[in-house]
């Protein structure tokens, strides 16, 4: 037999905590527990950030719509553009041949200059919504990531050494 005093420590003790703060909604493993990589060991209330998350959802889908609405826009001034031009060469033939007035052919062609202004202005409103919908889809996906720093992860297998919380109690980003 061999007795002897001593004390059994871990060779890596790494102190883990969640990235960002919140209430404790629900502990899954206590002092003893042996844990894998990737297990989940704890959880954050998630209600407020996963209505964030909902809302960028909402507002992807809001510009998809928007999109659509544009680019149908786009569709309808460039129907306009093509009938004020059609109207236009119609008045231009009549003023050659003095059957109309010139202010007549005059209208007409200024008829064609805010129809291509029309068309540009829907162009580019295609561009400003398809630039909403790509900010939407990265605050999407950033909300997303802080959603899922609310679950707190085992980096690595390991024994759970010392626990500093419980349920319900409020922890900083760290803790």
């Amino acid at each position: 037999r061999v007795y002897g005093l001593g004390t059994v420590e871990a060779r890596i003790v790494s102190k883990i905590g969640f990235e960002v703060g919140g209430a404790l909604s629900e502990l899954m493993v206590d002092s003893g527990d042996h844990v894998t990589s990737g297990q989940a060991l704890a959880h954050l209330q998630r209600d407020a950030q996963q209505a964030r998350a909902s809302r960028a959802e909402a507002a992807i889908a809001a510009a998809v719509a928007n999109v659509a609405k544009a680019e149908a826009n786009v569709e309808k001034a460039t129907a306009v553009l093509a009938q004020r031009k059609a109207d236009d060469a119609r008045q231009q033939e009549l003023a050659s041949r003095s059957a109309i007035s010139r202010q007549a052919a005059e209208e007409a062609k200024r008829d064609v200059e805010v129809a291509a202004a029309e068309l540009t202005v829907a162009q580019t409103d295609v561009a400003v919504i398809k630039s909403q919908e790509a900010d939407a889809t990265a605050a999407l996906a950033y909300e997303t990531a802080v959603l899922d720093q609310h679950v707190l992860e085992a980096p690595f297998d390991a024994v759970v050494v010392e626990r500093h919380a419980e349920a319900g109690a409020v922890v900083r980003a760290g803790d």
